[in-house]
């Protein structure tokens, strides 16, 4: 991590509240620069790739609190969680959901998730649409037993003003 990076990320780190989390994403840096980051201070860690992962995680502090952060196939759901990943962000259909509780349960875990709905209509992103989490989905969130289910994520559109993306995030309780 660069220096300025390393002092921005220590100027955000300030500013939020005691109980948030503030995730550096390591994807793409160096064994070297994450240690620079952790020395720093930062505890939580976000990778995108199950290899990448895992080379991080037996080369870093066991302490480190480890984010997968990109989309999870349900074929690398096994391998992800043998590496006990603090959190699983995006879980962005029914399936990776039922895998995912499948798997945790075989390994006698429980695992932490944060749900994709997909509030804004942009093409690129994935996640739950509203209306598939009220009328497709076929289990009842509260059947998941290996799957803890944290907060509901929505993805707002990429460069949008705070005025107009502002009825996105409110349709989000009505979920």
């Amino acid at each position: 991590m660069h220096k300025k990076d390393m002092n921005h990320w220590l100027e955000i780190k300030q500013l939020l509240p005691a109980h948030v989390q503030l995730v550096a994403v390591s994807k793409y840096h160096s064994i070297e620069q994450i240690a620079e980051a952790y020395t720093a201070g930062c505890r939580d860690f976000g990778e995108s790739r199950v290899q990448e992962l895992r080379a991080k995680q037996e080369a870093l502090p066991k302490d480190i609190r480890w984010h997968f952060i990109g989309h999870l196939q349900t074929n690398k759901v096994r391998d992800l969680l043998r590496l006990n990943p603090y959190l699983i962000q995006s879980v962005d259909s029914e399936r990776l959901l039922a895998a995912i509780d499948a798997e945790a349960g075989k390994q006698g875990l429980i695992q932490n998730i944060l749900l994709e709905i997909h509030v804004a209509a942009e093409a690129t992103k994935s996640g739950f649409s509203p209306e598939d989490w009220h009328h497709s989905t076929n289990t009842p969130i509260t059947t998941y037993t290996f799957a803890e289910l944290w907060v509901w994520l929505q993805t707002p559109m990429r460069k949008q003003r705070y005025a107009d993306a502002l009825p996105n995030c409110t349709a989000l309780p009505k979920i």
